[in-house]
């Protein structure tokens, strides 16, 4: 009974509950865009939360709208104003943010890719470079044990 009371599908979260899933999602992809190594094992993780918590969200957001349908039909003030105000929401604020974080995942692959890049061509420099310092010290070490031995 306390549950019911406390959590029920028909009344809409509290924004603060949105605001600490919206810093969840941002924080986890800040935290993978730090550590490369766990963009390969955990993006999708994050790609799930954010698919689930959507899902959640278009939920509220049928659920919202239905009600406010309604309140429309019933003549409730305000109630037409808002329903041509959430005609114009999708567009100013879900496509942002879409963009942001499609945008974001596809510069952190890009940067991750053209760090390996630059990590695998400065690695065959210096390995050249250890190579041909190898081949001169073991020249002069065998020309110095001909001199010696001769």
């Amino acid at each position: 009974m306390l549950l019911n009371q406390a959590f029920s599908l028909k009344e809409t979260p509290r924004a603060l509950f949105w605001i600490g899933i919206f810093l969840i999602s941002f924080l986890g992809m800040f935290y993978l865009g730090l550590n490369s190594e766990l963009i390969k094992k955990w993006y999708l993780v994050l790609v799930g939360f954010n698919v689930i918590m959507s899902l959640v969200a278009l939920y509220y957001i049928v659920l919202s709208m239905k009600k406010l349908k309604q309140n429309t039909e019933e003549g409730v003030i305000g109630s037409k104003f808002t329903w041509s105000f959430i005609k114009i929401v999708p567009v100013l604020v879900l496509l942002p943010v879409l963009s942001f974080y499609l945008f974001s995942f596809g510069s952190i692959r890009d940067n991750l890719q053209i760090a390996e890049s630059q990590f695998d061509e400065f690695n065959l420099k210096v390995a050249g470079e250890v190579d041909g310092l190898y081949r001169s010290t073991n020249s002069v070490a065998i020309k110095y044990y001909e001199d010696r031995t001769t």
